[in-house]
């Protein structure tokens, strides 16, 4: 998905489209910027697809965001998906033994 297509998609008023586009996000710097911000969406079914985007880009900024999501996010569905999401990151980042 182009990145201006993502953008017109997040506009839209249909939290299956808003999912879907997340689900397809391209791997662009501006992208994510796009998911953090999804990550205050009303629904609650988009915010889970935005914390799954971050958490297989990875990076600083994600981590912070799904971290904070964890606790804070008044869904309980959305903060078990952030917390899956930080312990897949942690895995991801540990030196092997």
């Amino acid at each position: 998905m182009e990145l201006a297509l993502l953008e017109e998609a997040m506009r839209s008023s249909d939290p299956v489209r808003r999912r879907g586009a997340i689900d397809r996000a391209p791997n662009h710097p501006a992208a994510e910027r796009l998911l953090l911000a999804a990550l205050g969406d009303p629904a609650g079914e988009v915010r889970r697809a935005a914390v799954r985007a971050l958490a297989r880009r990875g990076g600083v900024a994600a981590s912070r965001a799904i971290a904070t999501v964890s606790g804070h996010d008044p869904s309980p569905a959305v903060r078990a998906e952030a917390v899956t999401a930080l312990a897949q990151l942690l895995r991801r980042h540990q030196p092997e033994r």
